[in-house]
């Protein structure tokens, strides 16, 4: 999954290699989580799986860190074959995120050789590209909002995001945005909103609310100009 933010890294990707001096050959072992993140895997709040890779010449055991976090048995070890690599796409479950913080945990991987891990953040809100997020404290994610400003024009606004629950619905109140659909599946949309001429001689603001099956809700707001 591709992120926009930047956030400190922990572990991602090992490769070990250890020489053996049998008749001059040598043992590869490597260990590896796939894909590799320069920053930690982002999961957001509605999200309940994702998926990755272990690579591995050896027998390897997998485990995460914090309880929000879970792996069916079928993917908490593999067998390797003797002198072969094994690519192993796993899947790990999250509970949704309804803290209202964001929160940090890791998979972790052990082949007897090395210990590999990933960092997973997942956030408290909704994967909302445009408009873009913004923060009270950046240090710390507080107090996500989603802000479009436009001029008092009537136009197009567009309004971009990717839900993972079953079905999502996005509504308003304001009587001077009209938005093309208001229920869609999972899977990532571009829609927009179609807004009316600001003649009220005075700025004002739309709520749209985006929500989830699965109960994660954000609010966007559409600010026009007088």
């Amino acid at each position: 999954m591709k992120s926009k933010y930047s956030f400190i890294p922990l572990l991602a990707l090992a490769l070990g290699l250890s020489a053996c001096d049998n008749n001059s050959n040598e043992e590869y072992n490597v260990l590896a989580i796939a894909p590799v993140a320069e920053t930690p895997h982002v999961i957001y709040a509605d999200q309940t799986v994702d998926s990755c890779v272990i690579i591995s010449t050896n027998d390897w055991t997998a485990s995460v860190t914090s309880d929000w976090m879970t792996l069916k048995p079928e993917y908490a070890s593999a067998k390797v074959e003797a002198g072969g690599v094994l690519y192993k796409h796993i899947a790990v479950n999250y509970d949704i995120n309804k803290t209202n913080a964001v929160r940090y945990g890791v998979l972790r991987v052990n082949n007897n050789k090395h210990t590999v891990g990933r960092q997973d953040m997942q956030t408290y809100w909704l994967n909302i590209t445009s408009p873009t997020p913004v923060f009270t404290n950046k240090e710390t994610y507080a107090g996500v909002r989603f802000v479009s400003n436009v001029s008092s024009q009537a136009q197009s606004n567009r309004i971009a995001f990717t839900t993972y629950s079953p079905t999502a619905t996005i509504s308003t109140e304001a009587n001077w945005v009209s938005l093309p659909d208001s229920t869609y599946a999972a899977g990532s949309h571009a829609i927009n909103a179609a807004l009316l001429a600001n003649t009220t001689g005075a700025n004002r603001t739309a709520q749209l609310i985006l929500k989830t099956s699965n109960g994660i809700a954000d609010t966007i707001q559409i600010v026009q100009s007088r």
